[in-house]
């Protein structure tokens, strides 16, 4: 018999078979080594070598299963630019191909595979660099290991959601100490003097490798944090404290971010949330809207500087032609080959499109992105990749709500280039778990085990 599913009952969904108490506390002991080191170097400059940062943490994923490894590559997210990233990522992916016994082939796995294959193919026309392919491949053969995993849905759960949020919160802290530090600041004056957080360095000065990032990055993670935390709390995966506390964190972080693509997401995330939640959850929703509503005011009453920042980048004259101007690097893109059939059907390569098409910036639109890349091929290959990745629930009874953080995604690649930075590739993992919390839900329901 299929088990009542209570959405308004007080306990929390069980917690799944991987998230063992030695794999937990593995997950705590890289993220002390991981960020402990980074203080060390960003904070008291102390010399540590990244090659010691990256040697410590492929031994972490030796001695672990898979499942943990997973929640340790989500976990480097927030940090690409302070380690070797691709590097890590495609020590673990290798790692977790040789302790997976049991491959299977997805039509989801396939699309990363020819991805890779279509980017390869672009390497007759130069310039091409092949240490350039491999790290962007690294993030690519990750994907695909984890989708042609048939216990992968031991690996994209609730955990590996939640080790994300903690760790991208966790990195944005330490961006503001760092910011506050590098800049003689105190945490008022990053506020009041209209201070974009993201980096955490001069524009003069040489860093190889530094905890910094891009303001419109620390926006996107933290819409991706507030998604899954919305998902998780109306699936009863986290109680109504620890919704607060990550809500709370990630949206005034991402207020400090002064981005456009976070507010723009935010309200587009809000507005997707009423379509995604189900008439039996109207409650729920409520409720969740509510909560929003008075964190809004209670940041507004505490710091609202915060939120008048966020709303005068939209008022600035320096902002429109901002946004003019994208509309004509794209404008230029979409006319850098509109002859040549060839290049309309498959592109010209991720690498170096400024000197393969003439564009002296880089596109801010994933679809453009793409399109000029890997053409029309690539464009309908990445569609088929997003509505797989949605259709995974089909297994049991859909609740749409978990795919909101997707669907943020879908929103954010209007003005990103999801495909090739190899940080925001990894947040497929991420949605993907989202998406599985749907299968954990429904197997509780039907009284099923996660063994």
């Amino acid at each position: 018999m299929l088990k009542e599913y209570d959405i308004e009952r007080e306990t929390l969904l069980p917690i799944p078979a991987s998230a063992s108490k030695y794999g937990s506390r593995q997950l705590v002991a890289f993220w002390c080594v991981l960020y402990g080191l980074i203080l060390l170097r960003d904070f008291f400059s102390v010399q540590i070598p990244v090659q010691l940062i990256t040697v410590l943490l492929i031994l972490f994923a030796v001695s672990s299963k898979k499942e943990t490894i997973v929640k340790y590559a989500v976990s480097l997210i927030p940090v690409a630019q302070a380690v070797q990233f691709s590097t890590i990522i495609g020590a673990m992916a290798l790692i977790i191909l040789f302790k997976n016994r049991k491959v299977q082939l997805t039509r989801v796995s396939i699309i990363f595979l020819l991805l890779m294959l279509m980017e390869l193919l672009h390497s007759v026309i130069p310039p091409f660099s092949l240490s350039a392919y491999i790290t962007f491949a690294c993030t690519y053969v990750f994907m695909f290991v984890i989708f042609s995993d048939k216990e992968r849905y031991k690996v994209l759960n609730a955990d590996t959601v939640m080790a994300f949020i903690i760790s991208v919160i966790i990195a944005n802290v330490i961006v503001v100490a760092l910011t506050l530090k590098s800049n003689s600041l105190n945490f008022a004056s990053i506020i009041q003097n209209n201070w974009r957080l993201g980096n955490t360095f001069a524009d003069d000065e040489i860093i190889g490798y530094r905890l910094s990032n891009n303001p419109n990055s620390i926006g996107f993670h933290m819409i991706i944090a507030i998604s899954s935390s919305i998902a998780m709390y109306i699936g009863k995966f986290i109680n109504t404290k620890n919704f607060i506390v990550l809500m709370c964190t990630s949206f005034f972080i991402g207020l400090l971010s002064i981005s456009r693509t976070f507010f723009v997401a935010l309200i587009g995330m809000l507005i997707m949330l009423c379509f995604c939640i189900q008439r039996e959850y109207m409650k729920k929703l409520l409720k969740t809207l509510l909560w929003i509503a008075l964190i809004v005011i209670v940041i507004y009453s505490i710091a609202p500087e915060a939120i008048n920042n966020m709303i005068s980048r939209f008022q600035d004259s320096a902002s429109t032609v901002t946004m003019g101007s994208r509309t004509i690097i794209t404008q230029q893109y979409l006319e850098a080959f509109a002859n040549d059939p060839l290049k309309i059907i498959f592109g010209v390569g991720m690498q170096d499109l400024q000197a393969k098409t003439g564009v002296m910036m880089n596109p801010h639109n994933s679809i453009v992105d793409v399109y000029v890349a890997w053409g029309v091929v690539g464009v309908i290959i990445t569609v088929i990749l997003f509505i797989e990745l949605i259709m995974d629930m089909k297994k049991y009874k859909r609740m749409y709500i978990y795919t909101l953080p997707i669907l943020c995604m879908i929103l954010y690649s209007m003005s990103g280039r999801i495909f090739k930075s190899a940080h925001v590739m990894m947040l497929f993992v991420v949605v993907a778990s989202a998406i599985n919390m749907n299968n954990e839900c429904m197997k509780f329901m039907k009284g099923e085990t996660h063994e």
